[in-house]
């Protein structure tokens, strides 16, 4: 792989894939600013994808209310501004976005089950991780396009 370096800024240069992060310190008479470009090569982000998609994949990850970027960075073992990294630009979606679609689609899955045909829907969305009903109506309706009411109307 071709690299450029400078001391401290490594860019791969055949990856599209960079964030820049830029820190100020900034003394009153002084404005000092340092910027750092972080570079992922495609294997890495390869594998970073599959392993955000394992642990997106466990229910019970899912589920949990404290989910963060954070949480998901320590559980990957990778650093959270690589996990940022390529949620943005190998997914295109924000942590966010990502966790409540799945938070969605687990939610439509079970409301097919048996066992869970005696929750309410806010009850079910609970079970999913949503802690307030308004987060969780807003999210249903921006993933599906449909209220939830709505949508499960048979």
């Amino acid at each position: 792989s071709i690299m450029s370096g400078i001391t401290g800024m490594y860019v791969f240069t055949e990856s599209p894939y960079f964030v820049e992060s830029v820190h100020i310190n900034q003394p009153l008479d002084n404005p000092i600013v340092a910027t750092k470009k972080f570079s992922l090569k495609e294997e890495d982000i390869s594998l970073i994808a599959q392993k955000i998609e394992a642990s997106l994949s466990n229910m019970d990850f899912i589920k949990n209310t404290h989910l963060t970027e954070a949480l998901l960075s320590d559980a990957i073992q990778v650093p959270k501004h690589q996990v940022s990294l390529v949620l943005n630009n190998h997914f295109n979606t924000t942590f966010k976005e990502m966790i409540n679609k799945r938070r969605i689609d687990l939610l439509i899955e079970l409301k097919k089950s048996k066992e869970y045909e005696n929750y309410s829907l806010f009850g079910l969305a609970q079970h999913c991780g949503y802690k307030a009903e308004s987060t969780f109506i807003a999210n249903f309706k921006k993933n599906t396009g449909k209220l939830p009411n709505e949508f499960f109307k048979n």
